[in-house]
């Protein structure tokens, strides 16, 4: 889109034997069709989880931006989700602890209300893709699902079935 100066700028289009060509002044773009079958990436999102876990998605994004400075940066950007609450099959108020720690300048803690049902679970995230993916969301409350082990984190809007965000856990260096 940031190519195209004006409205006269002419795009020329190529279609040959699963491949286009889009060519303008001084720029080609060339793009084929893949062969095969696209996966299938239902198939990477858990149908079932061991904790589940509904918060104010206002309230937990306030307490990860707060988080963000001692998070660290890059591929050290580390948040740290303890969902807390009775284990139980029932759904009962828990809570979600963010804790972040940067060795130069201390740490970081949070406590934020509730609603949960399953097990207990620690898991750790990447502050950056956590953060971004919160900020899509187009609800007043979100889902947070995951499973014990290292299977994905699931973000669902509540009252939505249209919007499926999937954050990989990060392990624990030396692991």
């Amino acid at each position: 889109a940031g190519l195209i100066n004006s409205n006269e700028d002419v795009v020329e289009l190529v279609a040959t034997g699963g491949q286009l060509l889009f060519h303008m002044e001084g720029i080609d773009v060339v793009t084929r069709l893949v062969e095969g079958r696209y996966p299938d990436v239902r198939s990477i999102i858990p149908a079932e989880y061991s904790t589940r876990m509904v918060l104010d998605v206002q309230d937990i994004v306030r307490g990860v931006k707060l988080a963000d400075p001692f998070a660290g940066e890059n591929d050290r950007s580390t948040l740290y989700l303890d969902f807390s609450g009775e284990d139980a099959t029932s759904i009962l108020p828990g809570s979600l602890e963010l804790t972040t720690r940067k060795s130069e300048i201390g740490g970081y803690k949070n406590t934020i209300k509730g609603i949960t049902a399953g097990t207990p679970n620690k898991i750790m995230v990447s502050n950056e893709f956590f953060l971004e993916a919160l900020k899509v969301a187009g609800s007043r409350q979100i889902a947070i699902e995951l499973q014990t082990g290292t299977k994905p984190l699931i973000l669902k809007e509540v009252g939505s079935d249209g919007w499926t965000h999937v954050i990989m856990q990060k392990t624990p260096r030396g692991n």
